[in-house]
Parts: structure tokens; C-alpha cells; sequence
């Protein structure tokens, strides 16, 4: 009866995560992707919040658009796993989105509110004299057992033997570069969907403390991303490699030979960058083609026909 509440907490789980990761399709290679993916596991094997985190980051990019307000609530809910919506504020505020922030804020000042209210203001103390040793823990000292299941460019380092100031080194040089990549991703307007898998491919490879079952985020990525018609065959290996990254980065680190678990995330990142640039140019290109067309011109050689689509009809 003991184990009761954890099957429970992971079958609820499951069940909210697919229902907001497949959107409400009811495509049979859609849902097996979803329920069968590495990370699956690896979060019911240590009984984590993926499910949990995954829903509410990935409902509130769905609902970004269509009810910016009910994004705001379900990204506001998200702070209380703040390394994986650190990217969260710079997006919204580079794509105008006001209304989705001020939902955020309010539900924050809620959230802490309502849990002081409940459990005391001495909770926040606890985390903070409690909680944060044990996560700084997790990150400066040796506890090989969590290092394995974290594949960030940071802890790969550790693994690695290097020391901790070059780690940090290492580990920031990942950051600016992701940062930049976001930062140029969402200046202005670009393919959605894309975009919002750079965005949370972007949490893995900006941070030092992500764990293997929050990879949980990357099938709705995959899903969607399966879907469309200009992918190749480096864009669907890049997809399997970070889709088995969960379970390969424990083996990877365990033997200590290869501890590079994050490189496949991050050169599916830098690949995202270069098929967001590559839609940007066939847009100019159609664009320029129109406009000669319009001015009764003859049209460039180039014509929209002959790009990729975006989306299978």
C-alpha cells in the first residue's frame, strides 16, 4: 500500500503530460513516441516532477498566443522549478509579451503568499538554510550518482576531472552562446515552432543543473518537429541522439570515457539556429520575388515553390 501514492503521482502525471504534450492528437506515432521515451522513465524511476514541469512549460507556449493570460498563470506555477524557465522572462519581453508577464508576476506574489500563509514564513528560511546546500552539493562536490544523470556541459567537465573553476569556464562559454542564440532567435519574428524548440532546447544547454528526466520537454519538440517536411537526415539523428540522451548520458558518465552527454543537445541547438536562418532566407528570397512579380518584372530564378515547406499539408 506504501508504494499507492507513488504509482498514482506517476500515472497522473503521465496522463496530464500526454494530454497537453500531444495537444489532443490522436496520432497512434505520436503517443508512442510520448510514452515510450527515455526520459519517461527515468522520471518515474526517480519519481521526479517532469510530467509536472513538462505540462506546464510546454501548455503555456501552446497557449502564449490563443489565452496569454491563462500562459502567464501556468509559466508563473513553473517558478517552482526556476532553472528551467530561466530564458522565460528574456523571451517574453524581446516578443512584447505584457500581458503574459504581468500573469506571471501576479501569480507568483500568489504562490508566495499562499505558501506563507499556509506553512508559515519559516518555510522559506528552510529552503534557503536547507534546499540550497543540498543543490550547491549536488553541483561543487563529488556525488558521482547525480553528476551521471545531468548532461550539461558543466557537470560533463566534472566528470571529466577538471577542476571546478574550469568547469565554470567551460559551462559559461555554453551560456553566451546560448544566450546569444535566444537573444537573436526572438528579436524579431521568426518560424514558430523553431523558435520555441531552440527556446527549450536553450534550458539545457544554458544551465549547469538540468537532470536527465527533465528531458521529458523534448518530446513535444520531437513530435512536433517529426511533422514537418524539410527536415534531413542530420536534422531526424540529431532528434534520436537527444531523444536517447536521458539513458545514454548515466552510461556515458558511469564509464567515464565519452562525458559529453550535452553535445548532442547542444548541436541540435546550433542546428536550430541554422534552419531558423535558413526559413529567414527563403522568406527574403519569396518576398524579393513577389515584389518583382508585383512591379511586372521578370521573377528571380528562385521561386517559393522550390523551397522547403514548413508544414505538411
Amino acid at each position: 500500500m506504501r508504494c499507492c501514492p507513488y504509482v498514482l503521482y506517476c500515472v497522473f502525471g503521465l496522463i496530464l503530460y500526454v494530454l497537453v504534450v500531444s495537444e489532443g492528437s490522436r496520432r497512434h506515432e505520436h503517443l508512442l513516441l510520448l510514452l515510450v521515451a527515455p526520459a519517461v522513465t527515468a522520471n518515474i524511476w526517480t519519481g521526479q516532477n517532469g510530467f509536472l514541469v513538462t505540462a506546464l512549460l510546454v501548455g503555456g507556449l501552446i497557449q502564449l498566443d490563443r489565452r496569454p493570460i491563462l500562459a502567464g498563470v501556468l509559466f508563473g506555477i513553473l517558478t517552482i522549478k526556476p532553472q528551467l524557465g530561466l530564458l522565460l522572462p528574456i523571451m517574453l519581453v524581446l516578443t512584447g509579451r505584457w500581458r503574459t508577464i504581468f500573469a506571471a508576476m501576479v501569480t507568483v506574489v500568489a504562490l508566495f503568499a499562499a505558501t506563507s500563509l499556509v506553512f508559515g514564513f519559516k518555510v522559506w528560511t528552510a529552503y534557503i538554510q536547507d534546499a540550497l546546500p543540498t543543490q550547491r552539493a549536488m553541483v561543487l562536490d563529488d556525488i558521482h550518482n547525480y553528476m551521471v544523470h545531468m548532461p550539461t556541459a558543466f557537470m560533463n567537465a566534472r566528470i571529466a576531472g577538471l577542476s571546478v573553476a574550469a568547469c565554470f569556464a567551460i559551462q559559461a562559454v555554453f551560456s553566451v552562446l546560448t544566450l546569444a542564440a535566444v537573444v537573436w532567435t526572438f528579436w524579431r519574428k521568426r518560424d514558430p515552432l523553431l523558435s520555441n524548440a531552440l527556446l527549450i532546447t536553450a534550458i539545457f544547454t544554458v544551465s549547469p543543473y538540468t537532470f536527465n528526466y527533465d528531458m521529458v520537454l523534448f518530446s513535444w519538440v520531437i513530435i512536433k518537429l517529426m511533422d514537418r517536411n524539410d527536415n534531413d537526415v542530420w536534422d531526424y539523428g540529431l532528434m534520436l541522439a537527444v531523444w536517447a540522451i536521458p539513458f545514454m548520458t548515466v552510461a556515458m558518465g558511469i564509464t567515464g570515457v565519452l562525458p559529453f552527454s550535452f553535445l548532442p543537445i547542444f548541436a541540435f541547438g546550433a542546428r536550430l539556429v541554422w534552419r531558423i536562418w535558413k526559413v529567414d532566407q527563403v522568406s527574403v528570397a519569396t518576398r524579393g520575388s513577389v515584389a518583382t512579380t508585383d512591379g511586372n518584372a521578370p521573377a528571380p530564378a528562385l521561386a517559393f515553390a522550390d523551397a522547403p515547406s514548413l508544414r505538411r499539408s
